[in-house]
């Protein structure tokens, strides 16, 4: 899978381990409780937000987008049920 450009490249987290990340951004749990939840060191999901908020910075300026991005990311079906 080409992940170039995108908040998955050059991770060493699977993508179902970052979509899992991103369903606890998404669910307002701190850094520090999604660390407990999913055993991945805070610094690796902080690392991994300001690679999503760093590409919606370049995309656009709203924080509502970053949201926005957030949710579709996690749940592509709500693209196609939509």
């Amino acid at each position: 899978m080409e992940t170039k450009g995108t908040p998955l490249y050059q991770k060493h987290l699977s993508e179902s381990e970052i979509i899992n990340i991103c369903k606890h951004l998404i669910e307002k749990n701190g850094i520090r409780s999604i660390e407990r939840i999913t055993g991945h060191h805070r610094d690796t999901i902080g690392r991994l937000l300001e690679d999503m908020a760093g590409l919606m910075k370049r995309r656009s300026s709203s924080p509502t987008r970053l949201i926005l991005f957030l949710f579709l990311f996690v749940t592509p079906s709500a693209i196609d049920n939509g």
